[in-house]
């Protein structure tokens, strides 16, 4: 969800700064409340802009959040209900072994 930090970086008008900060709020707080920063980045299929989230990835240390369960191929369907959030919720990106 696009926040009032992306429409300001964009260089977006009043009016749509005042949306997306109302818009992004919820996440803005839920952020704060964990001691980080969120930040939208609209991604283009453009090789320049690619460098540059490749660079914000190593320099900042980001890692994605992976889920502790492991399922193989033939648990599929296991895995599916817990995304959708049937089965629990999921802790971050779910694994899937071939």
């Amino acid at each position: 969800m696009p926040n009032k930090a992306f429409a300001e970086r964009m260089r977006l008008p009043f009016v749509k700064r005042v949306l997306f900060s109302l818009a992004g709020s919820k996440l803005d707080r839920k952020a704060r409340s964990q001691g980080k920063r969120y930040e939208f980045i609209f991604v283009q299929a453009d090789g320049e802009q690619l460098r540059r989230i490749t660079d914000i990835v190593r320099d900042r240390n980001v890692h994605p959040a992976v889920d502790p369960h492991m399922f193989r191929f033939d648990d599929i369907q296991t895995a599916l209900k817990l995304v959708a959030g049937m089965g629990g919720r999921a802790s971050g990106k779910i694994v899937v072994r071939f």
